[in-house]
């Protein structure tokens, strides 16, 4: 039954974000045009990458720990790794194939007309037991500038440069599930030349005497040398960098012992994480990050939103994230994978801060979202206690995806119940006015935004 959907491509006539089937596929593609039974359980890839956990994803889902590290579930209908819907015959449906052939019946009017034919959001857990790379990803404007001064064509029929692998900007939200670290934001350049000032590191000393020049050549707080310091690091001398990390790491296991640091809870942090990045990244210059960028350690269930232009490293513990259904990535460095140091230099924007703190807000009894500027996406996290049903109106007739996060719950939406168990996820498309859960556990629900 998929066969037909995975031959699905974009077509150089029609606008950015459309999607549709080859002409020769017509709409025999085995799908029901409007005659969808919502909702639909879902099937979703895990993403294999090295800096994440055998056991996490494995223990949220039930299953034996993995062989293999398993960093990512993701949920959603980016081309990279859609999702798979399971039908009512219990046949198979592509979830991009799906929209592609039917957009109205999958995503419903007001998405399809805001976001053309894609699902505009996507849904993850990830988990992560090594530090992830530094990164940005870029503003919608800021892909669509590349796109015109780019050379090339895509066989999509649209300029696309490398550094970019779709069209998209890619806001995110980051609900930590599990205790979580992260490296989020650029310090201050007072506070980044008084962290590096604590290691004795003799060829950081120019780098260090940029940042204390640009801070007190400024009365109030200054970002951009701290991303000049950045940059220079993830562009160190090839030939020098291994002697750079090694004088790191011998430095920063001093200071941490030396009785005269300062013992406040982020110089610590901060020098801690420098000598286990160390560890984990040798011979990197950037497992100086932590000295460059604020440490944000979540309890479970506290939310950090990362606007497009904001530099980040998520570190370790285990969260739900919701994005644009965007992979664009560009990275400086704790990789093995393509680093670009000089656009990442382009598309970080200083003035722009992450929300450190995001505030929930209450939509309903047993409902609440954090408060982000966000277009693509709204996530929101419903309790279902034993013995009580939750009522969730729906996302003004647009498409929507409920994750058990724990415990067991069913999901009714109008024709059909299905049963949900921990990691996993249903698929509710147009045409229902309300989802009732029951049961008992927690719910992170993803519908498209309102703003």
């Amino acid at each position: 039954m998929t066969g037909n959907l995975d031959t699905a491509t974009r077509h150089g006539g029609d606008p950015p974000g459309a999607w549709r089937l080859p002409p020769e596929h017509g709409t025999a593609s085995g799908i029901p045009r409007l005659g969808w039974s919502w909702p639909l359980r879902m099937i979703n890839p895990v993403r294999h990458y090295a800096w994440g956990s055998r056991s996490a994803l494995a223990r949220l889902q039930g299953r034996h720990r993995a062989l293999a590290p398993e960093a990512e579930l993701w949920m959603g209908a980016h081309p990279s790794a859609p999702s798979t819907l399971v039908g009512v015959d219990g046949r198979e449906i592509n979830l991009l194939g799906a929209l592609e052939a039917d957009p109205w019946g999958v995503l419903g009017s007001r998405c399809r007309e805001r976001f053309g034919v894609r699902l505009p959001f996507l849904l993850k857990v990830i988990a992560a037991e090594q530090a992830l790379s530094v990164q940005v990803h870029p503003g919608a404007g800021q892909v669509a500038a590349a796109m015109r001064s780019a050379p090339g064509r895509t066989p999509q029929g649209r300029s696309l440069p490398p550094t970019f692998v779709d069209s998209y900007g890619k806001p995110e939200l980051l609900v930590a599930v599990e205790p979580f670290e992260a490296l989020v934001g650029l310090r201050d350049s007072r506070r980044a030349a008084e962290l590096l000032g604590l290691l004795d590191v003799a060829p950081l000393l120019p780098v260090r005497r940029a940042l204390t020049a640009a801070a007190l050549s400024r009365s109030g707080p200054d970002r951009g040398p701290t991303l000049d310091a950045l940059v220079r690091l993830a562009e160190w001398p090839q030939r020098q960098r291994a002697v750079l990390s090694a004088a790191v790491t011998d430095a920063a296991r001093a200071v941490l012992v030396d009785p005269r640091t300062p013992q406040d809870p982020d110089t610590r942090l901060a020098l801690e994480w420098t000598f286990r990045l160390a560890d984990q990244y040798p011979g990197d210059p950037l497992v100086l990050v932590p000295l460059l960028l604020d440490v944000v350690r979540l309890e479970p269930g506290r939310a950090v939103f990362v606007p497009p232009g904001v530099p980040h490293c998520y570190m370790s513990g285990v969260a739900v994230e919701a994005c644009a259904a965007s992979d664009n990535v560009v990275r400086a460095g704790l990789t093995r994978k393509a680093v670009d140091p000089v656009t990442l230099h382009r598309l970080v924007d200083s003035a722009v801060l992450p929300d450190l703190d995001v505030a929930w807000s209450p939509v309903g009894p047993h409902e609440s979202a954090p408060v982000v500027p966000v277009e693509e996406f709204r996530l929101s996290r419903v309790r279902v206690d034993d013995g009580r049903l939750a009522s969730l109106p729906a996302p003004d007739g647009g498409p929507q995806m409920l994750l058990c996060l724990s415990g067991e719950v069913t999901v009714w939406a109008g024709t059909r119940l299905v049963s949900l168990g921990g990691g996993e996820s249903a698929f509710v498309g147009p045409g229902t006015e309300e989802c009732v859960l029951g049961g008992a556990g927690t719910v992170y629900r993803m519908t498209v935004g309102r703003c």
